[in-house]
């Protein structure tokens, strides 16, 4: 106790007696502070504008995560997979007359011909015009490639289009080979592009035109609600420097930190804006309430600050902790977004304290200035503003009439409400635990837009654009045993693995195909009936290898650390848009089918070539974090799997984060009030709005994406600034010796038509995302809109029941005589 204010008394020293004194130097010294905030700017600009962004789409799962290391494995030793599926409408694609392939020869080349493509396979390169005849070994290879070069009906035609990426800045690269080679696609009829790569420039694209697009609604629409609240233009001409200044020092802190900027950051500045802006309506009733009292601006200034320093300071830690919630999630898009936006919420609160006293001390003076330039010709506008002002603003008499008359329903049926609210809070956890998560990534833009029907007709006519793949250890040549082992693992597939679809099983793979089945296609070459079988796939193989040497390369390849150790590639097809169960499903019968293969594929190799013994002592001879230790078993990976792990590791890692953000919560409402029953009633009152919402979603069916999963931590470290500056003022009237129902009263009369207008900021900022083309921004927008606006209800309904069933708590005097200005030491 002889040191706690030990601060306080090194201030006495400079005749600084109480944090009230701190406030007014504060003031006197904003010029100061102006000064450095603007240094800061300075310094922080140039440095924000060098914030790079990863478009890689697998460094958006953690370094540490199983998908990765495996599909990292994959890619040591195939090579980087990037490519780009492409097809067009040829109702003569197989016409004998060779007019169409020769027309598909022509469009390879030059998809060829772009700078960037490393390779493009198509029907026509096997056989060449022989393709379309009536041989036996053109119908065989023509089914042997069929829906995988072509459909069924042979009237599309697909083209796999490798990219090249031995550049040094793949971004970049990669990014205007995809505009070329759209260019070309817009040439051919009924020409789409689709691909990994097309998905992930997608959707950075779509952020890009969000970033601005919802930045400058987002704006506008709460530039309007300050003016209306408060109807002074200085509050609208203080909001766009303090946010300016939270969102650059914040991406320039992260940048410095070795961040990069992710596909979700086109929120940043509209969530940012919103806190702000929510922020600031406390400042403009209070400010606005003492400046019509007759307060000086200086005078309004430094009574607001008393009162909210805490409540605020409270506020923005809570949103600080429910940004801080993500970073549990395995997905480093969000990790990302959630470090930014913790940066965002301190530099906000640096941003306040540098240029708030400062700037709105200019503003007023410029606005006395206005009115004295304009009193001849606008005194009535003027009179009748001020007036309009003082009776739905500041007084808000109509609006504090309301609002008594809801606490006094509410306490006079709390039991009632109570119970309801006991009702809800069961029946929404109940839906929530039985909620469906979406893994379909493509499902993150709208319905209708261009690449959701380019997958929509793929996965119609192709059976499927989902590519991943299967990594078999091989021996260094490969035998018939072999192949024929490999023949019966892809049978099993085709023939075992199924998912539901439409109340019924279906074919999970719409496409398996290796060398194996290009043995058995090329089976048909016309040698001699002498040759042995073993030589007949010899020379097939050779054919292939000569004829299509990429593809070659792709399917049977030595492993690049070690060359005496080769590798078979199995390629799988499936349909993309399918439900996140049937994508969980078909991984886990591929992967168990595979297991159980994999003994009797070892079985056929040649004695002596045996790759688990080479395997086993190069996993001997490394660390056990070492890549190589994954090739003693046969890998399963690829893009279908790694879109469907994105997805899934957000929504999983939904629980922990969210189990974090209200423990957090949970321990600063006990550090700042001290008392554990206000600290049950703040939780249950704001949890009751999500876990109500997301129960709802489960109820009805309705997956949960990314922006839904994200939702629920954020929502709450917003959600809960109503509680901090309702428990304030109810504090502050408890240790003015008010019963607990008068203290109630007077905090719904005070802090309630500040908390409408907040929430109604909040809101009106969220909406805008809803014109997000990214639909887990746009759900995310929707959803904590929803969540503000329960929130709202529940702080002023469900709180004050909750609240008077505490009694009287008393708050230590010492608290209370610092925050009111009095020296606590005396």
């Amino acid at each position: 106790m002889k040191t706690r204010f030990h601060i306080t008394r090194g201030l006495r020293r400079f005749g600084c007696c109480s944090f009230l004194d701190l406030i007014a130097l504060w003031i006197r010294f904003r010029g100061l502070f102006f000064a450095l905030g603007v240094i800061l700017v300075a310094v922080a600009v140039p440095l924000s504008a060098r914030l790079s962004v990863d478009r890689s789409l697998i460094r958006m799962l953690a370094a540490n995560d199983p998908e990765r290391q495996t599909w990292s494995e994959f890619e040591r030793v195939f090579g980087t997979q990037d490519f780009v599926l492409i097809a067009y409408r040829d109702p003569t694609l197989l016409a004998p007359n060779g007019e169409g392939i020769a027309r598909l020869a022509g469009v390879a080349q030059r998809f060829r011909a772009v700078s960037g493509v490393k390779d493009v396979w198509s029907l026509d390169q096997l056989l060449g015009p022989a393709i379309v005849t009536r041989s036996s070994l053109a119908e065989s290879v023509r089914r042997l490639f069929e829906n995988y070069t072509h459909n069924t009906q042979g009237d599309l035609a697909a083209l796999i289009v490798l990219l090249d990426s031995a550049s040094d800045d793949r971004q970049i690269d990669h990014r205007t080979v995809i505009d070329q080679l759209s260019a070309v696609t817009s040439t051919l009829p009924q020409g789409v592009i689709v691909g990994p790569p097309v998905v992930v420039e997608t959707g950075f694209r779509m952020v890009e035109r969000d970033g601005s697009r919802i930045t400058w609604t987002a704006g506008v629409l709460l530039a309007g609600v300050i003016l209306i609240c408060s109807g002074e233009l200085r509050w609208v001409l203080i909001a766009p420097i303090l946010i300016a200044t939270s969102v650059t020092g914040a991406k320039a802190t992260f940048g410095l930190l070795g961040g990069s900027g992710s596909l979700i950051d086109s929120t940043l500045v509209a969530v940012i804006t919103v806190i702000t802006v929510a922020t600031l309506m406390h400042l403009v009733v209070r400010v606005e309430d003492a400046r019509r009292r007759g307060d000086s601006a200086e005078a309004a200034i430094r009574e607001s600050t008393r009162r909210l320093i805490l409540p605020v300071a409270l506020a923005l830690v809570t949103d600080a902790i429910g940004f801080a919630a993500l970073t549990v999630s395995g997905i480093t898009p969000v990790r990302s977004f959630a470090l930014v936006a913790m940066l965002a919420v301190g530099w906000l609160l640096i941003a306040m304290i540098c240029f708030f006293p400062a700037t709105f001390m200019a503003a007023e003076a410029i606005t006395i200035r206005i009115q004295r330039e304009t009193r001849g010709y606008s005194s009535s506008f003027s009179s009748f503003r001020a007036e309009a002002l003082r009776r739905f603003v500041i007084d808000a008499g109509p609006l504090r009439l309301f609002l008594r008359r809801i606490l006094t329903t509410a306490l006079r049926h709390r039991w009632l409400v109570l119970a309801g609210a006991s009702a809800l809070m069961m029946v929404g956890t109940w839906g929530w635990l039985h909620a469906k998560f979406e893994t379909d990534f493509t499902r993150s833009f709208r319905e209708g837009s261009e690449i959701v029907r380019a997958y929509e007709l793929l996965d119609r006519e192709l059976g499927g654009a989902g590519v991943w793949d299967i990594a078999l250890p091989a021996p260094k040549r490969l035998t018939p045993e072999y192949l024929t082992a490999v023949e019966n693992l892809q049978n099993r597939l085709r023939n075992e693995v199924r998912i539901e679809s439409e109340g019924r099983y279906v074919p999970g793979l719409a496409k398996v195909l290796s060398l194996a089945d290009v043995r058995t296609a090329l089976r048909f070459l016309p040698l001699s009936p002498s040759f042995s079988s073993k030589w007949t796939d010899d020379w097939a193989l050779q054919f292939v290898q000569m004829r299509m040497p990429g593809l070659y390369k792709s399917l049977y390849t030595a492993d690049p650390r070690e060359p005496d150790r080769w590798w078979f590639r199995v390629l799988l097809r499936s349909r993309e848009r399918e439900t996140g169960e049937s994508r969980v499903a078909l991984v886990r019968q591929v992967r168990r089918i595979v297991e159980e293969e994999w003994p009797r594929i070892l079985k056929s190799w040649p004695d002596g070539q045996h790759f688990s013994a080479g395997s086993h002592h190069a996993a001997q001879e490394s660390s056990t974090d070492d890549p190589a230790r994954l090739a003693i078993k046969p890998l399963v990976t690829g893009y279908y799997v790694i879109f469907g792990e994105l997805v899934r590791g957000l929504v999983v890692h939904q629980g922990p984060s969210f189990i974090m953000a209200v423990a957090g919560m949970a321990l600063l409402f006990m550090v700042a009030f001290r008392n554990l029953s206000w600290v049950f009633g703040a939780l249950l009152a704001n949890l009751l709005p999500i876990v109500v919402l997301m129960g709802a979603l489960g109820w009805m069916g309705a997956r949960i994406n990314m922006g839904s999963a994200m939702m629920a931590a954020v929502s709450l470290g917003l959600s809960v600034d109503a509680s901090i500056h309702y428990l304030t003022a109810f504090q502050r009237a408890i240790k003015a010796g008010r019963t607990v129902m008068r203290a109630l009263r007077e905090a719904q009369n005070t802090v309630g038509p500040a908390t409408v207008f907040a929430t109604l900021a909040l809101v009106v900022g969220f909406l805008s995302l809803t014109r997000s083309e990214f639909l887990p921004t746009a759900d995310f927008g929707i959803l904590v809109s929803w969540t503000m606006v329960g929130g709202l209800m529940s702080n002023l309904v469900v709180l004050p029941c909750l609240l008077s069933l505490t009694g009287r708590h008393k708050v230590p005097a010492r608290q209370e005589r610092w925050f009111s200005g009095n020296d606590p030491t005396k």
